[in-house]
């Protein structure tokens, strides 16, 4: 079984006390029901939001990254290889042996 660390503990006490927060709020205006849906609202909320906002703070490095540093655009076209006869290997088109199994390239 996987262990919670410090900071996850410190968000779920965070959670909760907020959520004790808002059932206060409402326990002093004499509403103590009401407070307790709210209170269980807020905590079912807020401990999604803390399960999901690492991923999203995650894919937001990802994109990050990825606009900093774009792919390398090097596609072969068609017209730039040629397949072995034995082994259908893609090769450069300025080779005259296959480097897969060694099979010699018509001229």
């Amino acid at each position: 079984m996987a262990r919670m660390s410090l900071k996850e503990y410190l968000v779920l006490f965070v959670i909760f006390a907020i959520a004790l927060g808002v059932y206060g709020l409402f326990f002093l205006m004499g509403l103590p029901s009401l407070g307790t849906i709210f209170s269980v609202i807020t905590i079912i909320v807020l401990c999604c939001l803390s399960c999901f906002y690492p991923a999203m703070q995650k894919k937001k490095k990802i994109d990050k990254y990825k606009a900093e540093h774009p792919p390398d655009k090097t596609v072969l076209t068609p017209g730039e290889f040629k397949y072995c006869i034995r082994c259908n290997a893609a090769m450069d088109k300025n080779l005259k042996i296959c480097t897969n199994c060694g099979q010699p390239f018509e001229v």
